[in-house]
């Protein structure tokens, strides 16, 4: 099987219960990564259909937030 047969794997789709997203954004805390942070931020607004807008959501991640 090659690669590209594989179907796309969206993380967003995953994150059905409020369970769900708590266990993926403390998991993605723990990496204590800026970019691993904001990238989990938009995940989980797009798996409850908030991403309009989003993209300037980073303006408020600080590296306070991660460590």
């Amino acid at each position: 099987m090659k690669i590209s047969d594989l179907p796309e794997f969206d993380m967003a789709e995953m994150l059905k219960t409020d369970e769900d997203i708590a266990n993926y954004l403390t998991a993605v805390l723990e990496e204590n990564n800026e970019g691993e942070l904001t990238h989990a931020l938009r995940v989980i607004a797009r798996a409850r259909g908030m991403s309009v807008g989003l993209p300037s959501i980073s303006q408020f991640i600080t590296r306070d937030l991660c460590g």
